[in-house]
């Protein structure tokens, strides 16, 4: 019996602990990004009109690794919102440097009338300045007391709570694979079989992702971590565009069959690229996905999946 209450007894206690809360990454210590982005659609399309059928599929994926370097730990954030006692705490530095301004304007008026009569002469700033200590009232006294108080209110710093990490560089491969076939019943194709032209057209692609001959570039991915609430914002990394070859095949007359140089730009869609996930201390190590309903390059409607790990020292 007296074991059963102990242990609960001890559970009682382990509920009533605090959570572990994450640690600071050491200053200029890298963390990286890698972000995996899969644009993947396909499907069949045939108008009201019959004039044509054209069969789909794209699977281009892009793998991109953005490494940071941990900036020193604050007290306010750069991605978080501020909490209510975050906000409280500003209002009252606030409120406390102004109430600082106005105890010590009397005194701050002397001082400069004292420099305006000075002007650059050490001796005589040192003399008026002895005058004017001298001469202080029992109420320039105490106004000076509120004031310092006011600024020691005003100058507290908040708990050190959030850690950044930026000046980031990225890395990235791809794989292009899109295929397209169009069967065309435009009337220049009467004669063919089934009255019917047929064009393939094939897009493949892979490599580093490079940008002006570079495959280690700038990147405007980010991350900070609240290291009081667990929890992690980020900006994820995207791709630069990429180089691919299409194949065109086409028995339609006037078409011309052969293979050029394409871009792929995942850059161009619109994507909200910042996330939110909460983590279990220590938080160096937070995963998450996240999906975005997107058109593909032939304006019909793909799915942009992209899978992330953040890891931090």
């Amino acid at each position: 019996m007296r074991i059963r209450v102990a242990g609960i007894g001890l559970l009682s206690l382990a509920m009533l602990a605090p959570a572990a809360l994450a640690q600071a990454s050491p200053e200029k210590s890298a963390a990286t990004v890698k972000a995996t982005w899969e644009l993947v659609g396909g499907g069949s399309f045939t108008p009201n009109d019959k004039s044509y059928k054209r069969d789909w599929t794209t699977k281009d994926t892009y793998a991109v690794t953005a490494t940071m370097k941990a900036q020193k730990p604050g007290g306010w954030p750069a991605m978080h919102a501020k909490d209510a006692a975050l906000e409280k705490g500003d209002a009252t530095r606030m409120a406390a440097a102004t109430q600082a301004t106005t105890d010590a304007s009397s005194m701050m008026a002397r001082a400069e009338k004292i420099m305006e009569m000075c002007q650059d002469d050490e001796a005589c700033i040192q003399r008026e300045s002895m005058k004017l200590a001298q001469g202080m009232t029992a109420s320039d006294k105490q106004n000076m007391a509120n004031a310092k108080k006011n600024i020691d209110v005003a100058t507290q710093m908040p708990a050190t709570r959030y850690q950044l990490f930026g000046d980031t560089q990225q890395t990235g491969s791809y794989t292009i694979a899109e295929n397209v076939k169009i069967a065309d019943r435009d009337p220049i194709c009467i004669g063919m079989p089934q009255n019917t032209c047929h064009i393939s057209i094939t897009t493949v692609g892979n490599g580093a992702i490079a940008i002006e001959g570079k495959t280690t570039v700038g990147s405007g991915a980010m991350a900070e971590l609240d290291m009081q609430a667990n929890s992690l914002r980020l900006t994820l990394p995207l791709p630069y565009p990429v180089k691919a070859r299409e194949t065109v095949v086409s028995d339609k007359k006037g078409d011309k069959s052969g293979t050029t140089d394409v871009q792929r730009f995942l850059t161009n869609l619109k994507l909200d690229l910042n996330v939110a996930q909460s983590c279990s201390a220590p938080c160096k190590t937070v995963k998450g996905e996240k999906i975005y309903d997107v058109e593909d390059q032939y304006g019909m409607k793909a799915k942009l999946k992209v899978t992330w790990t953040f890891e931090r020292k």
